[in-house]
């Protein structure tokens, strides 16, 4: 009895010790089970974060180089544009020095053109001054002749190279602008003791009588020519007296010689002391500008 008691109790640790070693096995299984899927998450963790890495690596270069693309072109753009300016002001410069050689070539033509006409004007002079002389001696300090139909003279000034240019009475800047004007407050060259009074420009406008029309009128000298003609036909000539400079507000000049027959050009200059100069003011048609008056007295007219 007690063997058989003795046998099972043995029976009985065996069992708890098989049972206790499965449960043992198979908590261990569950532990290394759970360590490995906390493996696998932390591998899978740090995959994602190398992954994620790699991205924003890839995701800073793409901008990098986006960034480096746009400076790139920005100066590209820049340079490019700078070049335009630099072309178009090159061309501007270039447009100037021609305009300024064409109207220098221009101005020579002219001149020439002038001398030729002077050369055939003198040699004309000769049957002409014999009729002047005669006139005046036949008539007072100041005669009178028929008025004509117009009150438009033609100017005549070998030594500036004008011939026959048109000269109106009118105090009309935009007339002026066209070519010399007669102030309509002086006499006329067919009235007694006049002093007729012509005004133009020292640069004028292209295309018309007034460009450079008195350009070199500080370049008449006592004895110089100047005729003018009015639409009968009837030459008057004069001879250069004075060349002088006056102010604005000097209207004497204007005004008659007694006992006299006069005629005055009148052009601006930059100042009383320098009449070649072609200053700033110049271009913009000053008032202020002083004046360069050209006078002559008159020694025929013809026909008489």
């Amino acid at each position: 009895m007690r063997g058989r008691g003795e046998i099972g109790f043995r029976l009985l640790v065996l069992l708890a010790a098989v049972v206790f070693g499965g449960l043992l096995l198979a908590g261990c299984g569950a532990l290394q089970a759970a360590n490995n899927n906390q493996a696998d998450k932390s591998k899978a963790t740090k995959s994602e974060k190398v992954q994620h890495t790699a991205k924003d690596k890839q995701a800073k270069a793409a901008k990098a180089k986006a960034a480096k693309k746009k400076e790139k072109a920005e100066k590209a753009k820049a340079a490019k544009k700078a070049k335009a300016e630099k072309k178009a002001k090159a061309e501007k410069a270039k447009a100037a020095k021609e305009k300024a050689k064409k109207a220098k070539a221009e101005k020579a033509k002219k001149k020439k053109e002038a001398a030729a006409r002077a050369q055939a004007h003198n040699k004309s002079k000769p049957e002409q001054k014999a009729k002047p002389r005669q006139a005046s001696s036949q008539n007072s300090a100041c005669p009178s002749y028929p008025a004509p139909s117009s009150t438009t003279l033609y100017l005549t000034v070998p030594k500036l190279g004008i011939y026959d240019d048109t000269v109106t009475n009118t105090y009309s800047e935009a007339v002026m602008n066209q070519g010399a004007i007669k102030l309509p407050s002086s006499g006329f060259p067919w009235q007694p003791c006049s002093n007729t009074y012509i005004t133009g420009h020292r640069l004028g406008y292209a295309g018309t009588q007034s460009y450079y029309q008195f350009y070199d009128l500080p370049a008449m000298q006592p004895g110089d020519e100047i005729i003018l003609k009015d639409a009968n036909g009837r030459v008057y000539t004069y001879r250069v007296t004075r060349v002088f400079a006056v102010t604005p507000q000097d209207y004497g000049v204007t005004y008659p010689v007694p006992g006299k027959n006069m005629v005055s050009l009148q052009t601006c200059i930059t100042s009383l002391n320098d009449w070649w100069s072609i200053g700033p003011s110049m271009y913009a048609s000053s008032p202020t500008l002083d004046r360069l008056i050209v006078q002559g007295e008159r020694v025929s007219v013809s026909p008489p």
